[in-house]
């Protein structure tokens, strides 16, 4: 694929890629070779695995918010 950078700076993409994105945020990478661009994990998935190797399970938060909600009454 080819594509200008005219001196407004804005680029069209290629309608193959504009339908496979269409709606989603993607992220601009510079690289050695150029320019990357992917699309941006859903902050969902962003977050997904953040406490592990943490001491925080499941249990324990459950544990603590019912103790919290117990103090509140």
């Amino acid at each position: 694929m080819h594509i200008h950078v005219p001196e407004s700076g804005e680029i069209k993409l290629p309608d193959e890629v504009t339908k496979k994105y269409q709606g989603k945020d993607l992220e601009i990478i510079e690289t050695v070779e150029g320019i990357l661009l992917r699309p941006r994990p859903e902050p969902i998935q962003r977050a997904r695995g953040f406490l592990k190797g943490s001491k925080v399970t499941n249990e324990l938060y459950i544990k603590n918010k019912k103790e919290e909600k117990a103090k509140e009454q």
